[in-house]
Protein backbone atom coordinates (compact mmCIF):
# COMPACT_ATOMS: atom_id res chain seq x y z
CA UNK A 1 0.00 0.00 0.00
CA UNK A 2 2.25 2.53 1.14
CA UNK A 3 4.00 1.97 -2.31
CA UNK A 4 1.28 3.26 -4.42
CA UNK A 5 2.78 6.91 -4.80
CA UNK A 6 6.06 5.95 -5.31
CA UNK A 7 4.40 3.45 -8.71
CA UNK A 8 2.43 6.88 -9.76
CA UNK A 9 5.64 9.05 -9.37
CA UNK A 10 7.89 6.54 -11.17
CA UNK A 11 5.37 5.94 -14.36
CA UNK A 12 5.24 10.08 -14.49
CA UNK A 13 8.62 10.74 -14.02
CA UNK A 14 9.73 7.35 -16.91
CA UNK A 15 6.56 7.94 -19.17
CA UNK A 16 5.26 4.92 -18.55
CA UNK A 17 1.60 3.26 -18.62
CA UNK A 18 0.59 1.92 -15.06
CA UNK A 19 -2.15 0.83 -13.16
CA UNK A 20 -2.58 0.75 -9.22
CA UNK A 21 -5.54 0.24 -6.48
CA UNK A 22 -4.86 2.82 -3.96
CA UNK A 23 -6.14 1.70 -0.49
CA UNK A 24 -4.77 3.32 2.53
CA UNK A 25 -4.30 7.28 2.86
CA UNK A 26 -1.15 7.30 5.68
CA UNK A 27 -2.33 10.45 6.01
CA UNK A 28 -0.16 11.13 9.42
CA UNK A 29 2.66 9.31 8.02
CA UNK A 30 2.57 11.98 4.45
CA UNK A 31 1.57 15.22 6.14
CA UNK A 32 3.17 16.82 3.23
CA UNK A 33 0.37 15.54 0.46
CA UNK A 34 -2.01 18.09 -0.28
CA UNK A 35 -4.50 18.39 -3.17
CA UNK A 36 -4.29 21.44 -5.73
CA UNK A 37 -6.76 23.66 -3.68
CA UNK A 38 -4.30 23.35 -0.41
CA UNK A 39 -6.53 21.22 1.38
CA UNK A 40 -4.35 18.10 3.43
CA UNK A 41 -5.70 14.63 2.23
CA UNK A 42 -7.26 13.00 5.02
CA UNK A 43 -9.96 10.99 3.21
CA UNK A 44 -9.67 7.91 0.49
CA UNK A 45 -11.69 10.11 -1.79
CA UNK A 46 -8.74 12.86 -1.27
CA UNK A 47 -5.86 10.36 -2.02
CA UNK A 48 -7.19 9.40 -5.17
CA UNK A 49 -7.94 12.88 -5.91
CA UNK A 50 -4.31 13.85 -5.14
CA UNK A 51 -2.86 10.83 -6.97
CA UNK A 52 -4.77 11.75 -10.19
CA UNK A 53 -3.55 15.43 -9.96
CA UNK A 54 -0.45 14.51 -10.14
CA UNK A 55 -0.97 14.35 -14.20
CA UNK A 56 -4.75 14.70 -14.60
CA UNK A 57 -4.48 15.07 -18.64
CA UNK A 58 -3.40 11.46 -18.61
CA UNK A 59 -4.37 9.86 -15.22
CA UNK A 60 -7.62 7.88 -15.55
CA UNK A 61 -10.15 6.28 -12.66
CA UNK A 62 -12.44 3.53 -13.32
CA UNK A 63 -14.40 1.16 -10.83
CA UNK A 64 -13.80 -2.35 -10.92
CA UNK A 65 -16.62 -4.91 -10.99
CA UNK A 66 -16.09 -6.36 -6.92
CA UNK A 67 -17.00 -5.11 -3.35
CA UNK A 68 -14.29 -3.22 -1.43
CA UNK A 69 -11.76 -0.56 -2.66
CA UNK A 70 -12.31 -0.89 -6.14
CA UNK A 71 -11.14 2.26 -7.78
CA UNK A 72 -8.13 1.58 -10.55
CA UNK A 73 -6.08 4.33 -11.35
CA UNK A 74 -4.30 3.93 -14.45
CA UNK A 75 -2.89 5.33 -17.64
CA UNK A 76 -2.23 3.24 -21.09
CA UNK A 77 0.20 5.31 -22.63
CA UNK A 78 3.38 7.57 -22.51
CA UNK A 79 2.85 10.29 -20.33
CA UNK A 80 3.39 13.96 -20.57
CA UNK A 81 5.00 15.61 -17.87
CA UNK A 82 2.77 18.78 -16.58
Amino acid sequence: DEATEAIVDFAIRFGKPFAVVPCCVFAVQHPHRKLKNGDHVKSYEEYVQYLQEKNSLSIRKATLPFAGRNVVLYSTHQMTIP
